[in-house]
């Protein structure tokens, strides 16, 4: 966390907004910020050292602390100024799997949605230079009042999705997106890598309709290729416009091999190209210039990467902290007498801990960089 450390100086803090963000701040504002941020480091080392036991308190608190600080850089509030609440209560499940977080409308979590929806969007590179470009994800007024728990919390997060697979034996609801763009940015090509392994054309139609089903953008492109490597399909897709071509049909998508599948050239040379970025929906990744994931939308709301951390974050202190007996059965080993849940979850909540740890710090130095 040398970055946050950097940053922690009020000299280097001060100079850092100015540079990014083009606005001076204040020596008393500077302050509070690096307040934010000491706090934070410490709480998030603090939990990487720390027993399982309580490593969830110490990491909600080192989430909060940055999440402040962020809203306070971003916005140019002041301590006095925000909410003193988490913006966010914890609901009651029968398993820590079904245990939901409901979104209120002030607090912490309600500010720094807003704040970190605008970060999500698509990055690039075309020729030899990267692009991002904002689409930003659901504002914090399409989830005041909703319900959501661990488990789609967890589904829809980068990093988890194969041992999400392994602990609730049902697919991820997030996906890796591959996006290749030519230098004049008209030509754009998806790529997706899926575990289900498609060698007919009726497995690969079903395949593509359910993707599509979970991911509407999809829907409007258009799938040139697929094939079989490493045991998964890699199904390639194209910024064309289909009108009446149906791109799961014999005739348009000719099977080649035992498993690969081609595009008929002569249909594909006769398409016209859409505009690419306005048919995406908000991706994960941009911000840290890391692997972009598509997330299924949660009731409608496609709801930021770093706000489901704060969520998740939020839900495994409270459980910690007020239901410790459900949190012990999850972490022990331990098997209890007609309660469901048990410790299957525990790899997947330690590797939700781990991914945290790492990827807020690096969130929050992006973040005092990218303009609103």
């Amino acid at each position: 966390m040398y970055e946050i450390k950097f940053l922690e100086s009020i000299e280097n803090l001060k100079n850092f907004v100015q540079g990014n963000l083009g606005f001076n701040l204040s020596t008393s504002k500077a302050r509070e910020i690096t307040s934010c941020l000491i706090q934070g480091r410490l709480f998030l080392q603090a939990a990487k050292d720390s027993p399982i036991e309580i490593k969830p308190l110490q990491l909600y608190y080192g989430v909060m602390a940055f999440a402040t600080a962020i809203i306070l850089v971003q916005t140019r509030k002041v301590l006095a100024n925000l909410v003193p609440s988490h913006g966010v209560l914890q609901g009651v499940g029968n398993t820590l799997a079904d245990t939901v977080a409901t979104i209120k409308k002030s607090g912490t979590f309600i500010d720094f949605n807003d704040v970190v929806c605008n970060f999500d969007g698509v990055s690039y590179i075309a020729g030899t230079k990267r692009f991002i470009k904002k689409l930003p994800s659901s504002s914090s007024v399409g989830l005041f009042g909703k319900n959501i728990s661990l488990k789609e919390i967890l589904s829809r997060l980068p990093g988890l999705g194969d041992i999400y697979f392994i602990t609730f034996n049902e697919r991820p609801k997030n996906k890796n997106i591959l996006l290749f763009v030519d230098s004049n940015e008209s030509n754009a090509q998806i790529q997706i890598w899926d575990q289900d392994i498609a060698c007919t054309q009726d497995h690969l139609s079903r395949l593509v309709n359910n993707l599509r089903e979970s991911y509407p953008f999809l829907q409007k492109w258009c799938l040139i290729s697929a094939s079989v490597h490493y045991e998964r399909t890699v199904l390639d897709f194209k910024n064309l416009e289909k009108n009446i071509v149906n791109d799961l049909s014999e005739s348009f998508l000719i099977k080649q091999g035992e498993s690969d599948f081609t595009a008929n050239q002569s249909t594909l040379n006769s398409m016209d190209k859409f505009n690419f970025i306005e048919s995406l929906q908000p991706l994960t990744g941009a911000l840290l210039k890391g692997n972009q994931h598509a997330s299924e939308s949660f009731e409608g709301e496609y709801i930021s990467e770093f706000s489901l951390y704060y969520l998740g974050a939020f839900i495994l202190s409270s459980v910690a902290r007020y239901r410790p007996n459900m949190w012990m059965s999850a972490i022990t080993h331990s098997v209890i007498a007609n309660e469901a849940g048990g410790d299957a979850m525990l790899a997947i909540l330690e590797k939700f801990m781990d991914i945290a740890i790492d990827h807020i710090p690096k969130m929050v130095v992006s973040a005092f960089g990218v303009k609103r």
